[in-house]
């Protein structure tokens, strides 16, 4: 599957919704496609005849062609090649030239600076459980006694002071 052939067949101005589904299911193929008629029916929904005079309609209008080349284990199933595919290729040549006008090429001096890494401050002591005056575990606090900032406004909001709250 191609993802560019696809928009680029759907982009195309094509009147019979039938056909343009035909180049839908092919562009789904890729720029190269081999789909046998047997696919393409059960795809489209369409007849037998009906796929075959779509591809006849799409090569007449130059959407795509046939390449000569056949594929499959009796070599009878044809090759198409979508038109859009030389443009695709000339677009892909263009991204590949190198740096466009007004980019600056990466060197040492103007390429990604080094920042050192810094240490990060971690609070490391462990923590105990503290229990209320009923009993019921509120939060933990600090092996030191010091109860933390959230339980200090914890606290405030129970109405306990901190000597009562640390058992």
């Amino acid at each position: 599957m191609s993802v560019e052939a696809i928009t680029w067949a759907i982009e195309q101005p094509i009147e019979s919704s039938p056909a343009k589904f035909v180049l839908v299911v092919l562009a789904n193929c890729g720029w190269l496609a081999f789909p046998s008629v047997a696919y393409m029916t059960q795809t489209t929904g369409q007849d037998r005849k009906t796929v075959l005079r779509n591809i006849r309609r799409l090569i007449d209008w130059g959407l795509i062609e046939d390449t000569g080349e056949r594929r499959g284990a009796t070599k009878q199933i044809p090759v198409y090649k979508l038109r859009g595919y030389d443009l695709f290729l000339s677009k892909q040549a263009q991204k590949r030239t190198g740096p466009k006008k007004g980019t600056v090429p990466k060197t040492a001096a103007n390429g990604p600076k080094k920042i050192p890494k810094q240490a990060q401050k971690r609070d490391t002591e462990p923590l105990e459980p503290l229990l209320t005056k009923s009993g019921a575990i509120v939060r933990e606090k600090r092996k030191s006694g010091a109860p933390s900032r959230p339980m200090l406004e914890l606290f405030k909001q129970i109405g306990l002071t901190t000597k009562e709250a640390t058992p």
